[in-house]
This record gives structure tokens, sequence and C-alpha cells, in this order.
């Protein structure tokens, strides 16, 4: 259709439609009336304008998507003999096919194949890299290559390194007394700590503290918090305080992560909000740091081995910390390091039905796992049914190699 020669197309019209153009162009936009049929060229620097064809006088594509569909397609053409818009054609191209296939392959084979696994928890900005090459390049080359550069940056930006806008934070609000304030905190141990456990608390401020990796050194601060302000409980480097009475406390079987060489802790709390009890799940889920490790010194074939065994222990993990979960009745949150990102394919499977708070309310990447370069979010508020985001955030960095996740959340009336 762009190649169908047009003669006798004058520009015609009245000054506001005049979209018409006469002669031929190396990449005109070329499309059919809607009356007798004749083949059109419309001016691409009024792209969006109303044209009428100069002959029979019928509309010439009132809906813009014959046009815009040429204009992508005329994208694909390299005008003119410079070798170097050849090239630049052929670089952006490769590089958008690169970055989709990517972000397919964080969705697809994260935690399944280890390439894609390295990439999970590996730094993922270095994706976005060739943009800062292209982009100037394309702008100063050929303008329209800039399109899909643009589209490859969105990629770049959302599926494959996880930036979030938080859409469900501007459609939910809630006054301040029905909200609750949960949060959850890797606190690598507690000895490492900027303060005191009180500053730490008044730092995170909220209703609702897991944490995990919570040291002895944490521990006895938190065996001196008054009962009357804190209701807690601590047990294999796992603690968890709540402005609300704990009426249950049930931990999961950790005989099978044991047997397979895991080291996962799932505990179960009931608590008591108003007149309900809500179901809140601690946990700390094994970490593939192992396997990465080899990898990254390129001692691929052992770091392969490793980490193929610890996703299979990952994976029995998950499946039946989510069968604790749903065990009990009722409404119900779940706080802790999952040391899986959402991309990953055991989180998609287990855990990907609930509600990410960060996903649906926050604005950012949301990392919540440091490590030099590297940025992670692998810290998650999950919420069940019965319950809305009305925000999430990443907190201060209190000292931890994680930073806390924390979530403002609202309990409908019948959950």
């Amino acid at each position: 259709m762009l190649r169908r020669p047009v003669r006798g197309i004058v520009a015609s019209l009245p000054r506001g439609n005049r979209t018409l153009v006469k002669g031929k162009t190396s990449h005109s936009l070329v499309v059919k009336c809607s009356g007798e049929g004749h083949w059109v060229r419309l001016d691409p620097s009024r792209l969006w304008a109303s044209a009428r064809c100069p002959r029979c006088k019928s509309p010439v594509d009132p809906t813009r998507t014959r046009r815009v569909l040429a204009l992508l397609a005329l994208m694909y053409v390299v005008t003119g003999k410079s070798s170097s818009k050849r090239l630049l054609v052929v670089g952006v191209w490769a590089y958008v096919a690169a970055i989709a296939l990517t972000g397919i392959g964080l969705w697809q084979l994260g935690d399944r194949w280890w390439p894609m696994t390295a990439l999970l928890f590996g730094p993922r900005w270095l994706i976005l890299l060739p943009l800062l090459v292209l982009l100037p390049v394309a702008f100063r080359l050929d303008k329209r290559m800039m399109v899909p550069l643009v589209a490859a940056a969105v990629i770049g930006l959302g599926p494959v390194m996880g930036f979030r806008i938080g859409i469900r934070r501007w459609f939910t609000s809630a006054p301040e007394a029905q909200t609750i304030r949960v949060a959850t905190f890797n606190a690598a141990g507690g000895g490492e700590l900027r303060g005191s456990l009180s500053w730490v608390l008044n730092e995170i401020n909220a209703h609702i503290v897991a944490f995990q990796e919570c040291g002895s050194e944490l521990q006895a601060q938190i065996a001196l918090l008054p009962e009357l302000s804190w209701y807690h409980h601590s047990n294999l480097q796992t603690c968890l305080l709540s402005r609300f009475p704990i009426l249950t406390t049930d931990q999961m079987n950790r005989e099978n992560f044991e047997r397979a060489g895991g080291a996962g802790v799932v505990i179960r709390y009931g608590i008591e909000i108003g007149d309900t009890v809500v179901n809140v799940t601690n946990l700390h889920l094994d970490t593939p740091r192992k396997g990465l490790a080899p990898l990254r010194s390129g001692a691929v074939s052992e770091g392969t081995g490793i980490l193929r065994s610890k996703t299979f222990v990952r994976e029995i993990e998950s499946r039946q910390g989510r069968a604790w979960v749903d065990a009990a009745d009722g409404p119900f949150i779940v706080l802790g390091d999952f040391n899986l990102p959402v991309e990953s394919t055991i989180y998609q499977e287990f855990w990907g039905d609930l509600r990410n708070a960060f996903s649906q309310a926050g604005f950012g990447f949301g990392s919540t796992r440091l490590n030099g370069w590297i940025r992670a979010r692998i810290d998650h508020v999950l919420l069940g049914d019965g319950w809305r985001v009305a925000r999430a955030f990443v907190g201060p960095d209190l000292g931890s190699d994680h930073l806390p996740m924390i979530a403002h959340v609202v309990l409908a009336d019948d959950p």
C-alpha cells in the first residue's frame, strides 16, 4: 500500500484541513479514502489532523487507525543510502526484540532456567544501558527510531525491572482509625541496626511488625517491651510485634524443609483486631544465594547444580507455606522475606493470586534487598480476600541489608 503511486493529489483544502501534500517523499503516509478508494498521501507532520480526499471529498481515515499503522510500518523502512542509518535501524529493532524477550524470559523462566534465575536476583538495570547510546544517536540520525526505543524503555522499566505506579492507592482511601499499618523487616540479626528497638519501631510506625533474622540481641530488647503497649512472640529468629492482642500461635512443621536441606520458617498468629480475628503469617523462606555466588564467580557447573537443588527446596517451602496459610479460617495477611521477586515462577504459582500491597499501591521499584549495585524486591506484604490496600512503600534504611516493606491496609466490614 505504501509503495502505490499517487498522482494528481493536490493540497487544495481549507487551511484547517490542509494535510494533503503534493509530490512524493521518501516516507509518506499513504492511505485510502472512504469514498471511491483513492490513495491519498498525508503529511506526517500533521498526523492527527482531519482530511478529505481532494477528488471525491470523502473523509480520509476518520478513525486515524490506518495512518498510525502506516507510520509504524514506515519505521521498518530504511530511507537513503546512509550506512549509519541502516545500522541504527537494525540495532534499534534488535534491542527492542532483546528487551521484549528478556521480559518474557523473566516471567516465564525465572526460577526455572538458571540464566533467568540469575537475572531475577541480578542487576537488571544493565538491560537499559544501550539506551544511553541509542537514544542520542536516534535523535541525531533518525527521530522515527525514538518511538520503538521509548517503547523498549517502558518494557525495561516495567515488566523487566518491576517499576510500579500504584494505581490502586489513587482509588482507595479510609479514615485513619480504620487503617491498619503492617510491616515486614529482615533485621539481619539486629546487631548492626542504627538505633535501639524503640527507635526502629518509631521509624517503621506500624501496628504489626514482622521481623526475620531476629537475633538474640533484638529478641532481648523485645522481651523488655511493656506488655500493655506491645504484644510479641519470638522463635527461630522470627519475631512478631503487635499493638493488638495475639490470641494464638502456630508454627508449621519444618521437618520436610530440613530434610531437603532448607531453612524456611512459617509461623501463623491469630490477632484480635476489633471484633475480628485476623490470621497473620510471618515467614522467612530459603534463599538461592548459595547457588548464585558460584555463578557470579564463574563456576557455572557448580552454581547451576546448587541452584537446581535450592530451587527444589524453595518450591517445597512455598507449596507447604501456602497450604499452611490457607488452612486457617477468616481474613489473613502474609508478611515476610520470601526470597522471591514477583516475576519468579515459584512466586506466581503459590503466591501470585494474593494481593501484593506494593504491586497494587506502591510507587517505584520497591527494592528491599540491598547488595551493592544489585536491588531486589523480595520482602512482601500479601493480603487475602476482605482487604484493601490504601498505601504501600519501602521504609528507611535502618542498618540492615534489607529495607522494611510497609503497607496501610483496610479490613472490609464483611471480610
